[in-house]
């Protein structure tokens, strides 16, 4: 049997892997083409467009912990897929913003769910699959990811080309439809919360200094990583922005 397929095995794994590459396309389609948006439509500096981000970021690290707790007790699935929806309704809303403080607000109430998507994925793959398949599982998801970057990056170019409000717009829209796709997906697989995760309570990975550490040296290593969001590349959410 070899170590590594490429192609998913099972109809969980075609889900997952499905919805990591719509996911990624829209992702791709926002990451290259975003700032050119706020800076040639809106007009925002990238200060404005920085503090923006930085805002969006904050929102995200203080609702993650909670939103994780969420995960617990409703399972991962259908927490997923209540935050795509919600990503698919904040991006698609980007497209009708017409000045900062309204950019702010939709930035902050995109941090809700941006930031917490890929820990409620994670923990789906952890419960779907056993200790032997879920690495081969994220790994394959990763290749979806990659491959949807590329292809959203290569469609902006015609956004770019055109260069007009209303094409970008339609950008927005189309990221945000990709995140309503991704939920169908996702709300198509089985729940497999655990009855032992439903009954945890408190925050006991605290308490676990190994846990602490491994998440300290990751944090670190994603913000090496990866630039912002709202930069030309692929940025943190966005990819966490997918993952692995």
């Amino acid at each position: 049997m070899p170590i590594f397929k490429l192609l998913p095995d099972g109809r969980t794994e075609r889900r997952l892997v499905l919805a990591a590459l719509v996911d990624s396309t829209g992702t791709g389609l926002y990451i290259a083409g975003s700032a050119l948006y706020y800076t040639t439509q809106l007009g925002f500096s990238p200060r404005q467009i920085g503090l923006g981000l930085s805002l969006m970021g904050l929102v995200g690290l203080l609702v993650t912990v909670p939103i994780g707790r969420l995960v617990d007790q409703l399972g991962p699935r259908r927490v997923l897929v209540a935050l795509n929806l919600w990503r698919a309704v904040g991006f698609g809303a980007l497209a009708f913003i017409q000045n900062w403080p309204q950019f702010l607000v939709v930035a902050a109430l995109l941090g809700v769910a941006e930031f917490s998507a890929v820990p409620a994925r994670q923990a789906y793959v952890g419960h779907a699959f056993d200790s032997g398949e879920r690495v081969a599982v994220m790994a394959r998801m990763r290749v979806a990811y990659n491959t949807g970057f590329a292809l959203g990056s290569l469609l902006t170019t015609v956004v770019v080309a055109l260069a007009s409000r209303l094409a970008y717009g339609g950008m927005l829209v189309a990221d945000g439809l990709s995140f309503a796709v991704a939920a169908w997906l996702v709300a198509g697989l089985p729940d497999h919360r655990s009855e032992v995760t439903a009954r945890r309570r408190g925050f006991s990975g605290v308490g676990d200094a190994r846990f602490l550490g491994l998440a300290c040296v990751n944090g670190v290593l994603v913000l090496r990583a990866r630039p912002d969001p709202g930069n030309d590349q692929h940025g943190a959410e966005r990819l966490p922005p997918g993952s692995l």
